[in-house]
């Protein structure tokens, strides 16, 4: 688990300090080719790593539209530019950190404590979902830089994003509606606009495989395994929110995305039961709740010292996170221990 550890100990370092201020630019470049090299060249570390590769094996034997077509358009040409430059899966997992890094340090970095929101990702946002689950890590991660322009008021470009996110999982058709939430009154015409945009993609991308959805994830009652989990992780800050919630209201011009995210989660609590993977793959995209809440929630102390001490609590939160995860989770093994092409032949 040690390189786990220095995954999470570096950016908290930063998130504890105050003299990063002066070399932010250099700081961000420093964590994003390290984080890179980290999960891009990782070997044998993911659950789905023979599956993976087996997809890339599979270029051999189709023309280059047939390949695309197989599995979702956007992983299928990763993998086909890998296939042409003899690249391999670790050329893939590396293009795939890139996009995913990419769109998590540029939302981070939109955080008043941007430091503190890399923190809060690293554990199972990075070290979990985008090394297990390479594909809807990519999705999460253009879904979660569309939250950053949908903040900042820019619907067209937030469901752009997430439309290119469809294309790595089509999962991530789910929060296109969120878009609608987002309209003050009087944005009849818009609302109208993204909600038709939101049925039309959420149609052309779900509708061939809705019913195996259904059978696989519903009537089958898959069991995801620590799903109640990852979906607390979700609820403690989203119960924070409405503890906060007159405070946020006034503090936070883009209150409305997370409350409802937050009441998403609230939702999602009862229905673990009915189908805990249908729900655990739905509650992997309202994670953002997380980085958001955390990153913010300390500025609602004036004293220094109070900010401080709420810092330092949610970083002692997440290294429980990372160290229960890793010690207790069921198929934490996938990812102990943690190999690097770089380092094959060394040990």
């Amino acid at each position: 688990m040690t390189f786990y550890w220095i995954s999470y100990i570096l950016p908290v370092f930063f998130a504890l300090n105050k003299f990063h201020r002066r070399h932010s630019s250099l700081i961000w470049a420093v964590l994003f080719v390290s984080f890179v090299i980290f999960t891009g060249l990782r070997h044998e570390v993911g659950g789905d790593w023979v599956a993976y590769i087996n997809r890339y094996n599979d270029a051999q034997y189709y023309s280059f539209l047939e390949y695309l077509v197989r599995w979702d358009i956007g992983y299928m040409l990763l993998n086909w530019i890998s296939y042409q430059m003899d690249g391999g899966v670790y050329l893939v997992n590396t293009m795939s950190a890139l996009l995913f890094l990419s769109c998590l340090i540029i939302f981070c970095r939109a955080q008043p404590l941007p430091f503190l929101a890399f923190s809060v990702a690293v554990p199972y946002l990075i070290d979990v979902i985008s090394m297990g689950y390479t594909r809807q890590g990519i999705a999460l991660g253009f879904v979660i830089l569309g939250l950053k322009y949908l903040s900042d008021g820019d619907v067209k470009r937030y469901l752009i994003y997430v439309a290119i996110g469809a294309l790595f999982h089509k999962s991530a058709v789910i929060l296109l509606p969120l878009a609608i939430f987002y309209y003050h009154r009087g944005f009849v015409g818009r609302l109208l606009g993204a909600g038709g945009f939101s049925v039309i993609m959420g149609y052309l991308f779900l509708v061939d495989y809705y019913d195996a959805f259904w059978v696989n994830y519903v009537e089958s009652k898959m069991q995801s395994d620590g799903g109640m989990i990852r979906l607390l992780m979700n609820f403690l800050p989203s119960l924070l929110f409405f503890i906060y919630y007159r405070r946020i209201k006034q503090a936070w011009p883009d209150y409305r995305i997370w409350f409802v995210l937050a009441l998403s989660t609230v939702v999602l609590l009862p229905l673990v039961g009915f189908a805990s993977t249908a729900v655990d793959r739905v509650a992997l995209y309202l994670i953002p709740v997380q980085l958001v809440v955390f990153s913010r929630l300390p500025l609602f102390f004036s004293i220094s010292s109070g900010r401080v001490a709420v810092i330092r609590i949610i970083v002692a939160y997440y290294a429980l996170v990372l160290f229960v995860w890793f010690n207790f989770a069921t198929y934490a093994f996938h990812w102990i221990p943690y190999q690097n092409y770089i380092t094959l032949d060394l040990f």
